[in-house]
């Protein structure tokens, strides 16, 4: 079984939280994810997927759950934005901010159904962990 770690990028614009999706080449919105390299450390992997699939380096917060595939788990974390640069992925075709709403309405357009529900299993719990202060 592979393992997977990405993560939830938010940020806090006047009271309100947005956070970064990614539309991958196949039409679908999501969170940055990618496979764990052998004897890489969490840091190190977080930042370089989400600089690969979002061109963001960001500061990681708490662990927002583990989810299982057929084939993966993935670990999700909460992470700020720090700087923004290029994203350079021939996966993704474009990076854009959302409120929760519509990160909810973007996600439920996925077709594939187990991509679907794991990201708003993400999305449920990483607002429910956000919006009580977990961070």
């Amino acid at each position: 079984m592979n393992t997977e770690i990405g993560s939830l990028i938010y940020r806090i614009r006047g009271k309100k939280y947005e956070l970064l999706l990614r539309k991958s080449v196949n039409n679908s919105w999501t969170f940055a994810k990618g496979i764990i390299n052998q004897h890489e450390q969490v840091k190190d992997a977080v930042n370089r997927i989400n600089l690969q699939h979002m061109g963001y380096n960001v500061n990681i917060g708490a662990l927002a759950g583990e989810y299982k595939t057929f084939s993966s788990k993935i670990y999700i974390y909460l992470s700020t934005a720090l700087s923004q640069g290029v994203f350079d992925d021939t996966e993704t075709s474009e990076v854009k901010w959302f409120s929760f709403k519509d990160a909810n309405r973007m996600i439920n357009k996925t077709t594939s159904k187990q991509l679907k529900e794991i990201d708003l299993q993400i999305l449920y719990n990483s607002s429910i962990m956000l919006l009580s202060g977990f961070r």
